[in-house]
This record gives structure tokens, C-alpha cells and sequence, in this order.
């Protein structure tokens, strides 16, 4: 057996050698290292971790290719497609014949004329970006003034209509600060299907409390705000989509994946959709800076459908974090579009942190704090699940937290900041909802404060601060003047059909489907549902099995809680490297 394994790996290496890994990404050819570290092939870009390629290839026709002219172009390359959207035929999956050159595949594809891009499917370790009114904590909050919410607060405080999809690791639905506006959501987590983070994993020793990471981002974008208790969001009033995009199989992520979750959160109403973790790793084993050459054909097929299909035409806004590895984001292919924002952190006194990336892709700079030299970070909503979140981590390890255990105030990153951007954006959109996402995203540039930038180690101020800081209030008057453009389809109420009101520019019906979500809309927390669908507190055996598919599954809490799957990475980095969740020294 051993005899077969070798002369497997000689054969996968003899063909490799004779192969390369170049595919098309937007009519241009764009090249990978080929590696045999086992008997499956995987792909790197030069100085990077290897990333396993899963034997599928991803097709995206062009639109109006119909389905025999699909059929025919597949069957001659000896290819059978899966088309895994019903209302979207023109991408389909393949899994062609093994020790095919999937790459020459892709690129004949693409050539023939009839294909925008055709990829192969590797597996990516996505990695979180973060280390970690009258309501009780909103002293803490020391972002909102600093981006001037409080004064936004005057004009808006949100609507339910705008939507804010968290892709993250779950959202707590019986978290007293979210719940109420939480709606249903999916997991795209093979092994976790429910929205709720999975507290209970072992495999990210010493840091399991980074599952909380997805409750702490919704809370910064939209915490329920004046309700007495806990922590605002900069959009108290927007929904919260919660989409789980990475678990406790953390490790491995199909690259295809993003393309799925991105396009279901813009397909269930996202109007702004949170993206507080990064697709490839930008440094080395050793934490140096790498080139990330690896234009993603999901993520860009996944921007396109959001800005065209978003919001009944108007597009989505897609928020990023620009990442935690104090990296220049020229050096990072994944960011490299004019279509979403890509977020930078700031501390408490306006400089850029010591882990932020930096350069020319970034567009706008927010708070977050919590490096070296300001261990001060945001107060936000923390998991309530056995007292496994951020909160009783660094009160064990000597940083006191609040004294709630339902919130931290040591939540920063680049995972920080972007949410506090994702909530401007909503709050933004509640007041001009007649924005398209390329009105809005020029907002959020025009409207940025640049009279007291501080000066950039990284060269002039835009490879700090993009267009500057974020300043909320500017955003929202700018939006409701006209200054950032649209056309309201209504001034007066008399400019809209019998029973409508104008609201913010558009007319929508008292207490209709275009007015509020419905109350059947709204995830019930765990306090409310029978005891037996509560969330089992003790941890579960590591299988070490890792899923193959990408099944999504809809959004509950789950009556039994599958074991976490085995990984030997460990997202503990001191120097926030990577995931950037480190505790504070």
C-alpha cells in the first residue's frame, strides 16, 4: 500500500511539472506556484501556504449562453456541469475526471468564447481580522463621537428596511442587544447549521473565544441603541443578516464558498454586507509581507451580482476589512476593485494602529484601537454562551473587562473597524435609500473628515487614511441634500399613490411589507423556545473529519451540536498577525 501512495505522488508531481496554474481573471492570465505536499495537488502564490485544490472547476458562462449551448461546450472538454442556483443558470460546477488538468481546462473554457471566467476550486484559510444614548456602556463607546454618530443621531438613527448581512462566524440570536432585529439567517458551515457561533470547539486553544468574534461585529454595526441597556450600534434601528461563513473548521474554506454566502445575503435583502475577514493570508510563515496574487473570480463575480442585483437594481454595499498584518494592500490582488471599502484602524488619538494594513487600496479610515502602544478598543456585544467570549478570556488574563459578561470592551482589528463603517453605511442608506452602491461608497469617500489627519509612516496621508476618517453626520447630511446624488422618488406625500407616505425620498405604505420587517421576520432567542432546542454548553469530541461540500442550511438553534472539526492552525498571534486576535500584553 505504501508502494501505491509513493508511485500516486510521482505520478500527481510528473503531471504537475508538466502543467501550470494559470486561469483568467477579468481577460487577464494570472499564474499560482504548483505544489505536491501529499498526494493532492494544491496551489500558493510564491512564499505562501499551500491551498489544496478540491478537483472541482467553477464556470461562469457568459449571459445569454443558454443551456445547449452550455451543454455542448461542457461535453466537448469531457465535462458534465451542476448548476448550484436555480434563478441563476449561467454558473455551473464541474468535477472533471481525475489527473485532469483543471487550468488548461479553465483557460479553454474561457477561450472558446461563450465563458466570462472559469476557475478551479481550492481550499482557503479564511482568517478573522480581529483580536480580539442611554445605554449602560455607551462611556465605553469612545468611536462614536470620534466619528461624530451621536451628531448623525440627530437626523437618523436607522430603519429596519436597511439590512447589514455580518459574514462572520455566527451571530448569539439570544443576545439582549441584537436579537430584537436579528432576521433569519443561514450557515454555510457544513458541520454547524445554525447561525449561532459554535462556543464550544477545543481546537482553537488557547483562543476559543474568537467564535465570538461574528456577535461582536453585528453589535458595533447595529446594537440596538437607547434601550437602556448594554452597548448603540452606529445604526441602532438597521436588521442584522447574520450569515456564518466560517466555524470551527476555520482551517480549510472553499474559495468558492465566498462566491455562495455573498450571493445569499444579496439575494435575502442585504442592502450592506460585512466582510471582517480575509480570504488569503498576506505573510509568511514567518509574518513577513507576501504578494497576494491571487485575483479571486468568486469574490469578484460575487462584488458584480451585489452592485447589479442588490436592493432591486441599486446595488449592495460590500464592506472589507483591509486586514490585521501591518501590510501594504498594493501587494494584496484580492482588494484591488473600486467596488467595495476596504476599512483601515485607527487608535483613540487618530493614528493609524501598529497591525493596520495600508496603501492604495485603502479608501476610508475608522476606529478600533487595541494595538502595542493603545490597548483601548471598542465596547461592543460579546457571546453569552457558557461565559466563553471575549470578556472572561481577558479578565482571566488580567485586563478587567465590563461588568457584563454579555459585552467586551477589547475588541479591535481591522474586524472592528469595518462593522463601524457597514453600520455608517446603513444608517446612510436608512436616510437616502434612493442611493446606488456606487452613490453611496463615493459618500462615504466625500464625506470623510480631513482637516486633523495625523501624519502616515507609510508615506501621504491616503496610504493611512484612504479618503480620511469616517464622519457619519457628513455622511448622512451629504446623503440627504443631494450632494452624494440619487433621486428621490418622493418629496411630499403627495407624490406617491393614495395610502403612502414619503419617507426619506421614497414612498412606502404604514405598516406594510415596504415599511417594517414582519414580526415572523425576527429570530426568537433561545429564552423563548422549548428547553430542549437550547445550545448544549459541553464541549464535543474532535472527529478530525473535514467536510468536503458546502452545503448552506437554514438559520436555528440546533439540537444537537456537531463536533468541531480538527485543524492544526492556531489563531493565537501576539503580534495580531494573520487573524489579529491576540490578547493584549
Amino acid at each position: 500500500m505504501r508502494v501505491v501512495s509513493f508511485l500516486l505522488m510521482l505520478f500527481v508531481a510528473a503531471a504537475l511539472q508538466a502543467a501550470d496554474a494559470c486561469y483568467y481573471f477579468q481577460g487577464t492570465k494570472h499564474c499560482l506556484e504548483l505544489r505536491v505536499d501529499s498526494a493532492r495537488p494544491a496551489v500558493a502564490v510564491p512564499g505562501g501556504e499551500a491551498m489544496p485544490l478540491t478537483g472541482e472547476l467553477a464556470v461562469r458562462f457568459h449571459d445569454g449562453v443558454g443551456a445547449t449551448a452550455q451543454n455542448e461546450l461542457l461535453a466537448l472538454h469531457g465535462l458534465r456541469g451542476e448548476t448550484p442556483y436555480a434563478d441563476w443558470p449561467v454558473y455551473v460546477v464541474t468535477r472533471p475526471a481525475a489527473g485532469s488538468d483543471l487550468f488548461a481546462l479553465s483557460r479553454a473554457l474561457v477561450e472558446s468564447g461563450l465563458v466570462a471566467w472559469s476557475q478551479p476550486v481550492w481550499m482557503e484559510r479564511s482568517r478573522l481580522t480581529a483580536t480580539t444614548p442611554n445605554d449602560t456602556f455607551f462611556a465605553d463607546q469612545w468611536h462614536h463621537p470620534m466619528i461624530r454618530s451621536t451628531d448623525a443621531w440627530d437626523i437618523e438613527t436607522g430603519s429596519p428596511d436597511a439590512v447589514i448581512a455580518v459574514v462572520d462566524s455566527g451571530v448569539d440570536t439570544q443576545h439582549p442587544d441584537l436579537w430584537t432585529h436579528l432576521l433569519m439567517g443561514q450557515s454555510f458551515v457544513p458541520s454547524e447549521p445554525y447561525v449561532d457561533p459554535n462556543m464550544n470547539g477545543t481546537i482553537l486553544d488557547p483562543n476559543p473565544y474568537i467564535m465570538a468574534h461574528g456577535t461582536c461585529v453585528a453589535g458595533l454595526a447595529a446594537a440596538t441603541g437607547n434601550n437602556g441597556i448594554g452597548v448603540a450600534g452606529v445604526c441602532w434601528n438597521c436588521s442584522i443578516l447574520p450569515v456564518k461563513y466560517i466555524g470551527n473548521e476555520m482551517g480549510q474554506v472553499p474559495a468558492s464558498r465566498k462566491l455562495d454566502v455573498l450571493k445569499w445575503a444579496v439575494d435575502n435583502g442585504a442592502w450592506v454586507v460585512n466582510n471582517s475577514w480575509s480570504a488569503a493570508s498576506d505573510t509568511d510563515s514567518s509574518g513577513n509581507c507576501i504578494a497576494v496574487n491571487v485575483p479571486d473570480n468568486f469574490m469578484n463575480e460575487a462584488i458584480i451580482y451585489g452592485l447589479t442585483n442588490g436592493r432591486g437594481g441599486l446595488g449592495t454595499v460590500m464592506v472589507w476589512a483591509s486586514g490585521n498584518s501591518k501590510c501594504d494592500t498594493a501587494m494584496n490582488a484580492t482588494l484591488a476593485t473600486e467596488d467595495i471599502v476596504v476599512v483601515a484602524a485607527l487608535r483613540k488619538d487618530g493614528t493609524i494602529t501598529d497591525y493596520s494594513n495600508w496603501g492604495s487600496a485603502i479608501d476610508i479610515a475608522a476606529p478600533a484601537g487595541g494595538d502595542e502602544s493603545d490597548i483601548v478598543a471598542l465596547a461592543t456585544t460579546d457571546a453569552t454562551a457558557a461565559n466563553k467570549g471575549f470578556n472572561p478570556v481577558f479578565t482571566e488574563n488580567g485586563y478587567p473587562d465590563l461588568p457584563d459578561l454579555a459585552y467586551t470592551k477589547y475588541f479591535n482589528g481591522t474586524s472592528a473597524a469595518s462593522p463601524v463603517v457597514a453600520g455608517a453605511v446603513g444608517l446612510m442608506l436608512s436616510a437616502a435609500p434612493y442611493l446606488t452602491a456606487a452613490q453611496a461608497i463615493q459618500c462615504v469617500k466625500l464625506s470623510a473628515a480631513t482637516s486633523a489627519l495625523m501624519p502616515c509612516p507609510y508615506g501621504d496621508a491616503a496610504a493611512c487614511y484612504g479618503a480620511g476618517i469616517l464622519d457619519v453626520r457628513m455622511m448622512v447630511e451629504n446623503a440627504k441634500n443631494g450632494t452624494c446624488g440619487g433621486t428621490p422618488e418622493c418629496t411630499v406625500a403627495e407624490d406617491c399613490d393614495p395610502g403612502e407616505e414619503c419617507r426619506n425620498g421614497v414612498c412606502v405604505t404604514p405598516g406594510g411589507a415596504d415599511d417594517e420587517p414582519q414580526p415572523d421576520e425576527a429570530v426568537t432567542p433561545d429564552s423563548e423556545l422549548p428547553d430542549e432546542t437550547a445550545i448544549d454548553t459541553e464541549p464535543q469530541p474532535d472527529t478530525g473529519e473535514t467536510p468536503d461540500t458546502v452545503p448552506g442550511a437554514d438559520n436555528g438553534v440546533p439540537t444537537d451540536d456537531p463536533a468541531p472539526v480538527d485543524s492544526d492552525e492556531v489563531f493565537y498571534e501576539e503580534d495580531t498577525a494573520g487573524c489579529g486576535c491576540s490578547l493584549v500584553d
